[in-house]
């Protein structure tokens, strides 16, 4: 699959190794990385599955139409799968704490 970024500070997170004040602890932004690079290798989202640790959750309300992924007990980054030239991708938005 195919990864996108509707945010650029997601983007900074999760292809480099800069960290600036503000961000997310060091292990939320190294699982960012993994999860990162094993959407990449997969064909379909529902194979994340089969990974431990990275729990998918449907988004309800305001959200509906989107889902996210625990980083960690307080962090979880927003995403949307869509397809762009027909190839299945996903598009990561805000990593934030749970109850922001």
């Amino acid at each position: 699959m195919e990864v996108y970024y509707s945010s650029e500070n997601t983007e900074r997170l999760a292809e480099t190794a800069e960290h600036r004040k503000g961000d997310p602890p060091s292990d939320v932004i190294t699982r960012l990385q993994r999860l990162v690079k094993i959407i990449q290798q997969l064909d379909n989202l529902l194979e994340l599955r089969t990974y431990k640790g990275y729990r998918m959750e449907k988004l309800k309300g305001d959200l509906a139409g989107r889902r996210s992924i625990r980083l960690g007990e307080q962090f979880r980054i927003f995403f949307e799968e869509k397809r762009i030239e027909d190839v299945k991708a996903i598009i990561f938005g805000e990593v934030t704490k749970h109850y922001d």
